[in-house]
């Protein structure tokens, strides 16, 4: 086991407690489960992303030493640096891969006529700065997809022209991410792969879900 690298626990806002591996928890986070311990997750992970914000981004969390820790009756953590997940590229935290049979048919049919090129989606994603700013952290979801990259344009421009809330035309912000889709000779899968960027969290089944909404 490794015993000498920087360690720091916290209490999370909402009461999860965790440890911090390496200089700003650069080497992952460990998550104390009851049940299991100490559960380990490599940096650049959805978890890890998750309370990285929290505590070093947003500030929403309390540090606490060893003390604090052992009168909580939770066992110190003795993370191994082998036993934490490599880090991974953060498209990889993310599904870009279904079976054709699970594809809508009008879906499928667009990507088909496409063949041998691939397709391309333009996602809305949004993000309410006020949550990025003040709560736990900055996520973009995609909020609609169009088949022109215009269409996604134009959509961005009217919704920030009709909004009637105040609230949301001063926090929420858009962008425009686009997708490709293809899928293999025999139609087994259906295939995407996107430019994705750190806090933009949507996958495959996401942009099948906007499109048909």
């Amino acid at each position: 086991m490794n015993t000498d690298e920087t360690i720091e626990y916290y209490v999370t806002f909402s009461g999860s407690i965790i440890a911090f591996t390496g200089k700003g928890g650069c080497d992952g986070v460990l998550v104390y489960n009851p049940a299991q311990g100490w559960i380990a997750h490599g940096a650049g992970s959805l978890m890890w992303d998750q309370f990285h914000q929290e505590v070093y981004r947003n500030f929403r969390a309390e540090q606490l030493n060893e003390d604090q820790l052992k009168g909580r009756n939770i066992p110190l953590a003795t993370p191994d640096r082998e036993a934490i997940p490599a880090t991974p590229s953060w498209k990889s935290n993310f599904l870009w891969e279904v079976k054709c049979s699970d594809v809508p048919p009008e879906i499928l049919s667009r990507v088909k006529a496409r063949m041998p090129l691939k397709t391309e989606v333009h996602l809305v994603l949004m993000e309410d700065k006020y949550e990025t700013s003040f709560g736990d952290g900055k996520y973009l979801y995609p909020e609609v997809a169009f088949w022109s990259e215009a269409e996604a344009k134009e959509f961005i421009l009217e919704r920030v022209r009709t909004e009637p809330d105040s609230a949301k035309r001063e926090w929420y912000e858009y962008s425009v991410r686009s997708v490709l889709l293809w899928t293999d000779e025999d139609l087994v899968n259906l295939r995407a792969d996107s430019d994705i960027q750190p806090y933009e969290r949507f996958s495959l089944p996401d942009v099948l879900k906007v499109l048909t909404s």
